[in-house]
């Protein structure tokens, strides 16, 4: 989500009178690179430890 924000941003400083902010041209292939990296990660929410009843 970092990067999302922070891409609106430059898009903003590089454009200031535009009133939605545009990000750069390498946007949706940035994006489809991070999805692609989360989706390979391991699932690992089944070796948290338990919560305590407290």
């Amino acid at each position: 989500m970092a990067y999302v924000s922070t891409a609106v941003t430059a898009g903003w400083l590089r454009e200031p009178d535009f009133d939605i902010p545009l990000p750069g041209p390498d946007f949706a292939d940035r994006i489809t690179e991070l999805l692609a990296a989360a989706a390979n990660k391991p699932d690992v929410s089944d070796t948290l430890p338990a919560r305590s009843a407290d």
